[in-house]
Formats: C-alpha cells, structure tokens, sequence
C-alpha cells in the first residue's frame, strides 16, 4: 500500500512539475517573440521615418510558438498589403501595431511567414528539455520612394 502511495504521489509531483516547466518554456517563447516584433516594427518604422529609398536588413529571431507574421489592411480585410504588421501567437491570440498610428502613412507590402511548429515526437522531446525550435528570418525592409511604400523581404536561415 506504501508503494502504491508513494508512486501515486510521485507522478503527482512529475505532472506538477512538468506542468510549471512547460509554462515557464511557453512565456520565454512569448516574451521572445514580442520583443522580436517590436524590433521589426522599430525597424520599420525607422525605414519609412529616414529618407528616400532607405532599406534596412535585420535578422530576428522568432520562436516556432508565432503562428505567422503578416502586413493587414483593416479596411478591407486584405492581408499582404496594409498599414498594420501582424503577429499571430499560439495560444495568445493575434495583435496588430498600427503604422498610421505610429506615424508612418505609407502601405506594407509582405508576404506572410508562416513560422508554425510542426508536432514530431522530436519537437515534443527537445520543448521538454528545455531546447525549443526558433525560426531566424532575415528582413530585407526597403522604402520605394517612386512607388511611395514600403516592401518586407524575407528569408528564412538555418540556426547555428
């Protein structure tokens, strides 16, 4: 009876604290992805603020928790083009950072990326031990003044 108890009571504490570790992993990718946004978006706005034909290329690093990253037009519902940047997180929903808010009135053009997580028993593993997968996108940020926007080029590197 003392064995069966004492099992019991030891998955109990395994479960609990797998389940902490896997919140504190999950808030770390969020946090992570945040800031990453907010960089691109620092970026951007950098872009459209400085001068003619100004181009900007930064790498970001964003964890496979973001579902995609994507240019939005709110009035039409469009994605692609648009005066809003876009990010897509698991389990948090998704949030837009205006640019006419921020003082940049010239439309996005971008691509979505999608960075989502493929579930393989691999991916599951390395999250548990604490190794979580991440997505390096280089972004090419580049002001055609001739065409008066702004164009988002992306590709996505390997991580040494």
């Amino acid at each position: 009876m003392w064995i069966i108890a004492g099992l019991i009571i030891g998955s109990l504490i395994f479960v609990a604290g797998y389940t902490l570790l896997s919140h504190w992993v999950h808030n770390n990718e969020v946090n992570q992805a945040q800031q990453s946004f907010s960089s691109l978006v620092s970026s951007l706005l950098n872009v459209c603020n400085l001068g003619v034909d100004r181009q900007e290329i930064s790498p970001y690093i964003f964890p496979k928790v973001v579902n995609n990253i994507t240019a939005y037009n709110e009035s039409t519902d469009e994605y692609g083009k648009g005066n809003s940047l876009c990010i897509a997180i698991e389990g948090e929903g998704s949030y837009c950072e205006n640019l006419k808010k921020l003082e940049c009135n010239l439309p996005i053009f971008m691509d979505a990326i999608e960075i989502r997580e493929r579930k393989t028993l691999f991916s599951v593993v390395q999250k548990a031990l604490g190794k979580p997968q991440s997505a390096k996108i280089r972004f090419n940020i580049t002001k055609i003044s001739s065409e008066r926007s702004i164009f988002i080029n992306w590709r996505e590197e390997i991580i040494e």
